[in-house]
């Protein structure tokens, strides 16, 4: 039967395993389980409309996934790496983004994904 594993980028350890062949599907079910999903490779990731709200993914690598639509309220995105990842349409109000890394390109769509008005 296959699997789904989300490793530790840093020393490619298994972090969490699903019976499911889907990231987006796996993801969500370390969420849901309360995983520690901290230091997680997901880059390139096809994370369409997931949701990961208050997930803790802390210091993640997450450049260049899909998260258009994606649902990361309250998350824990902590020196999370976003760098060329597709956050149009993504809810990231009350998460938490210290330290988190992204491209001078991408300002506008967590201006965008956080709902901040910005009045000239």
């Amino acid at each position: 039967m296959e699997k789904c594993e989300i490793k530790n980028r840093c020393n490619g350890k298994v972090i969490f395993e699903s019976k499911t062949t889907h990231i987006k599907s796996c993801a969500e079910a370390a969420i849901k389980a309360k995983a520690n999903l901290w230091d997680a490779d997901l880059r390139g990731a096809d994370l369409r409309g997931v949701n990961l709200s208050r997930g803790d993914l802390c210091g993640a690598d997450l450049s260049g996934a899909d998260l258009s639509g994606a649902y990361l309220f309250g998350a824990d995105l902590c020196s999370v790496n976003l760098c060329d990842a597709n956050l149009s349409g993504a809810n990231l109000r009350s998460a938490d983004l210290c330290g988190v890394r992204i491209k001078k390109h991408q300002k506008q769509m967590i201006i965008e994904a956080l709902n901040i008005k910005i009045n000239d």
